[in-house]
């Protein structure tokens, strides 16, 4: 299993940057049964030279990853290197860890069945449906919806054109340009291949960000719009607020960028920003 997340090709390119930039290599410990957990308390640590740090996504403990010659590394640096890790394998863990849990409660129910004829034992319906349709050779770059948080708004624009560019789609467009053209998602998917950018969500009326929240579960991002949402505000402090569609920050909540945790240098964000890019997530 574990094999099979170091192969992937955003953790090869983790690896790749952890080496060149800080001479790191990269391993993780076996991944036991996820556990409800304190997350709070499961803090990156440097223990003789090398760098733990805990990957818990919702709570549950799934592994730790641990970078040797960590011993001259400066707090800051501790930060960024952790927040790189976690960028990268929260996802591809995750990802595994519902797998195999699907995998389990398929067995489970089997065995109940045929001992006790009873009704067959079934997951969320949504999540299975999630995992049936996912196709696992499509680019990892697979969702429609992305949130650009960052408290520069030129940050934002910035990222933005780069993921528009990598995305190599037909054209970029402001939402202010169409906004008066946009009231259902059908508007929205008609659109095609191109990337559409919301300079700030807080721009955005409840009704338009209840359809952007429609649209993100109907959406093929391979021939319909990508949506790149920026945000001067956290995700959190917005939800608290209540300045936000419940729906819409559930949905954001697995594809944000928290772009001032990474690298200032532009070309070093670049790499981070293209590494969230290629992940493979479920986004439930």
């Amino acid at each position: 299993m574990l094999t099979e997340i170091m192969g992937k090709n955003s953790v090869l390119r983790l690896k790749g940057i952890l080496a060149d930039r800080y001479g790191m290599g990269l391993t993780l410990t076996s991944m036991i049964s996820a556990t409800d957990v304190d997350v709070n308390h499961m803090k990156n640590e440097v223990r003789e030279g090398i760098l733990h740090v805990p990957i818990c996504v919702h709570g549950k403990y799934l592994a730790t990853a641990m970078m040797n010659r960590a011993e001259a590394l400066t707090n800051d640096e501790i930060t960024a290197i952790s927040d790189l890790v976690r960028l990268v394998l929260e996802p591809a863990l995750f990802s595994m860890f519902l797998e195999r849990q699907e995998t389990n409660i398929g067995e489970a129910s089997q065995k109940i069945a045929k001992s006790e004829n009873v009704v067959e034992l079934r997951s969320s319906p949504r999540r299975a449906n999630t995992l049936a349709n996912w196709d696992h050779t499509r680019p990892e770059f697979s969702t429609p919806m992305i949130l650009l948080e960052s408290a520069h708004p030129h940050t934002i624009s910035r990222v933005a054109l780069h993921i528009h560019e990598i995305g190599d789609r037909w054209a970029l467009v402001r939402y202010t340009e169409l906004r008066s053209h946009l009231q259902t998602m059908r508007d929205l998917t008609e659109l095609g291949p191109m990337t559409l950018v919301i300079d700030d969500i807080l721009m955005l009326s409840m009704q338009e960000q209840s359809i952007l929240a429609e649209y993100s579960h109907e959406a093929d991002p391979n021939s319909e719009p990508l949506i790149l949402i920026g945000s001067t505000s956290p995700l959190a402090e917005l939800g608290e607020r209540q300045t936000i569609h419940q729906e819409l920050l559930q949905v954001l909540l697995p594809s944000r960028l928290e772009l001032d945790r990474l690298p200032k240098d532009f070309s070093q964000l670049r790499q981070a920003v293209d590494l969230f890019l290629d992940r493979k997530a479920l986004l439930i």
